[in-house]
């Protein structure tokens, strides 16, 4: 874990540092300063934001420890600033996720010289690690923990529109202006949320049925109860992915592109 925002670090559990790394460096929380809000956002990424890129690193080898002590020293990201420095260095060693799960690839691996030379330790390990990082793991558990998010989000939703309708009207018109200029904000935003993105996708416009805050709410709905018939049954199922989403659309009238502009508007 490279984080050293003291209050960000002391939590042990990794999804929830990069949950609050996002809540703290994601574009749309950011831009709330032109708004003339004042939201809460890490002082390393802003140092990183403004003069990390031209600091030149010392040429050495540098372990976790090492660049977060850096990134104190220089006021810093050590996680953001290793991500711009990995392009430039001779040699690096990291886990096989770097390279194989698509998700952290795009970011981290995709700009690493066609020339590069690629060594697998442990390659027998590397079917395994396919399979993990493409795939999603869901029980009953993390569906009722959606149920209850959604129930949270619907009860926000209720008393921002009786305090004011037009601030309401200003958030959603923020997020989809936030889904247009995602493919900008890659940086901060990809590798901290879940799924991964195609760039098509981020210029496509949001589907009217997930555009309004009622109207996402009752879609996520839909197909939260959707996937929890999907759970109920008793016996292994295993179907393509086009399967899933023709099934998706005949029971409950979803189709792919809410689906996909959904993943970036949550």
């Amino acid at each position: 874990m490279t984080c050293i925002l003291v209050r960000v670090s002391k939590s042990k559990e990794g999804k929830r540092v990069d949950s609050e790394c996002y809540s703290k460096t994601a574009s749309h929380i950011r831009r709330k300063r032109d708004y003339g809000e004042t939201p809460d956002l890490c002082s390393f990424y802003e140092g990183y934001d403004s003069h990390g890129k031209e600091e030149l690193m010392p040429p050495g080898i540098y372990d976790l420890e090492d660049l977060k002590e850096y990134g104190k020293k220089k006021g810093v990201c050590p996680y953001f600033l290793a991500r711009y420095t990995i392009t430039h260095a001779n040699f690096i060693v990291y886990s096989y996720y770097y390279l194989i799960d698509p998700k952290i690839a795009s970011v981290v691996s995709d700009e690493l010289g066609k020339n590069s030379v690629v060594v697998f330790d442990e390659a027998h390990n590397i079917d395994n690690v396919c399979i993990e990082s493409m795939s999603v793991k869901m029980t009953k558990k993390s569906l009722e923990k959606c149920s209850q998010n959604i129930t949270n989000l619907t009860e926000q939703v209720r008393k921002i529109k009786q305090k004011d309708t037009e601030q309401l009207n200003n958030e959603y018109s923020r997020l989809v202006e936030g889904l247009r200029n995602a493919r900008e904000n890659r940086e901060t935003d990809t590798v901290l949320t879940n799924p991964v993105i195609p760039n098509e996708i981020l210029e496509e416009c949001v589907p009217g049925n997930i555009r309004k805050a009622d109207h996402f709410l009752v879609f996520m709905k839909r197909f939260l109860e959707y996937m929890k018939t999907r759970l109920r049954v008793q016996h292994v199922v295993q179907e393509s992915p086009a399967s899933f989403l023709k099934d998706c659309q005949t029971k409950v009238c979803i189709d792919r592109k809410p689906l996909r502009c959904s993943v970036q508007k949550e």
